[in-house]
């Protein structure tokens, strides 16, 4: 079973004027896929994550978040059906702070969902306009 860290942010705004620091509020859990928002992907994303739609939490430290997801060849693989796979291989790894972590994992994705949709490349990848 994978294990499970909670952190709580509390606007660090508001955090600031009352003197305390800014902590987590949003459950981040390993294991989890997550819905990722890609207008907080901070500076030095790899390319390719700006295309995914989810990755999958692996690690939960106190500073640090890191995901997996998809590359181009194992998304390749998978939607060529040579491959007997129930999913692509999240062969990429991406560590980003936790702060930062809390604005791009936007939503973690409900298991219905994941079942319903895992067969469809429009479930890990986004299409940029004009594509």
């Amino acid at each position: 079973m994978f294990a499970e860290n909670r952190l709580l942010f509390l606007n660090p705004d508001q955090a600031a004027r009352d003197g305390v620091e800014p902590q987590i509020q949003n459950h981040v859990d390993v294991g989890f896929l997550y819905e990722i928002d890609h207008i907080h992907l901070p500076l030095g994303t790899p390319v390719h994550l700006s295309s995914i739609r989810v990755a999958m939490v692996c690690e939960n430290t106190e500073l640090n978040i890191a995901v997996r997801y998809p590359s181009k060849e194992s998304l390749r693989a998978f939607f060529s059906y040579s491959t007997r796979e129930t999913h692509p291989a999240l062969d990429e790894k991406f560590v980003m702070g936790t702060v930062q972590a809390a604005k791009v994992l936007h939503r973690k994705v409900p298991a219905e969902e994941y079942s319903d949709q895992k067969h469809l490349e429009s479930f890990w990848v986004v299409r940029a306009c004009g594509d």
